[in-house]
């Protein structure tokens, strides 16, 4: 168990929801795209659930949910807030460390989500990769929220300070530290496709991968309509699956389908006869 992690976001549980408040439109987009990977009546895992925001709206659309985090008190909040939205019957929370994965049913969930860089504190997605592919069930989906390698707003300030070499070596950097709760955590930023085939590729087929932040301002910045933010959410949405702008979002989305067992057999015997 990463022990400064927990320590972090039991420090923050009650003020979660409003530190967020500012990327409600980042929220509403991810839930856009929960809406249209998951059905009522699916079971899904919502690991790093927090304070149980996103668990509620599946539920609230007919979803079970189960939800784990490392925090205790993210997971006090979330059973809080499940209760007063009524939604006991569909949505289990509880604190769990990720390792402890394998002591879930496998093939028990139809998908898993795991939204505002949960896993980024991770140094290596291998297990939990492994651990996913054998929780999901054949095509079943998965969408990772996860800290993007670099920002066009953070170079852009680096820039703005001067600070010229630390603005081109950002995206080379795979090891950042971020003050969450005043402790400084250790995040790891691999690049999209460096993330997918590493940890990924063997279970997953990539369905798609798009940055989120790219304009819209990550604070904000007094005098600016709301207007022209709504305009840059849509330019977001549109730059956000194409390169080079997937890599330059604050966040990135990878959505991806467990591959049917059949059809991985198959491509691995293929490879082993061409070989």
């Amino acid at each position: 168990m990463n022990s400064a992690v927990r320590d972090a976001y039991d420090a923050i549980a009650r003020e979660y929801d409003r530190q967020l408040a500012d990327d409600a439109w980042m929220r509403q987009t991810l839930w856009q795209q929960y809406r249209r990977a998951f059905r009522p009546g699916d079971q899904v895992l919502d690991v790093g659930c927090g304070t149980g925001t996103d668990a509620i709206f599946l539920a609230q659309h007919g979803v079970q949910v189960t939800g784990i985090d490392l925090s205790p008190a993210m997971i006090a909040q979330a059973e809080s807030k499940v209760r007063g939205a009524g939604l006991t019957h569909a949505i289990r929370v509880c604190a769990m460390d990720l390792a402890e994965l394998h002591r879930l049913p496998a093939g028990q969930f139809d998908g898993i989500i795991s939204s505002y860089a949960a896993l980024s504190t991770v140094p290596t997605l291998t297990e939990f990769a492994a651990d996913a592919a054998r929780l999901l069930r054949p095509e079943g989906r998965m969408i990772l929220h996860l800290l993007n390698s670099r920002s066009l707003w953070e170079s852009t300030g680096l820039v703005r300070h001067g600070r010229w070499a630390e603005a081109r070596q950002l995206g080379q950097r795979r090891e950042r530290t971020f003050a969450v709760g005043g402790h400084p955590i250790q995040h790891y930023v691999p690049r999209v496709d460096e993330a997918y085939a590493l940890y990924f590729a063997h279970e997953f087929r990539l369905c798609g991968a798009s940055a989120l932040g790219i304009l819209r301002p990550p604070y904000p910045i007094p005098g600016v309509p709301s207007a022209v933010l709504a305009a840059l959410d849509r330019l977001d949405l549109l730059l956000g699956p194409h390169r080079p702008f997937t890599n330059w979002g604050r966040f990135v989305v990878l959505e991806l389908e467990r591959k049917n067992e059949h059809t991985s057999s198959a491509r691995q015997r293929q490879l082993g006869q061409s070989s």
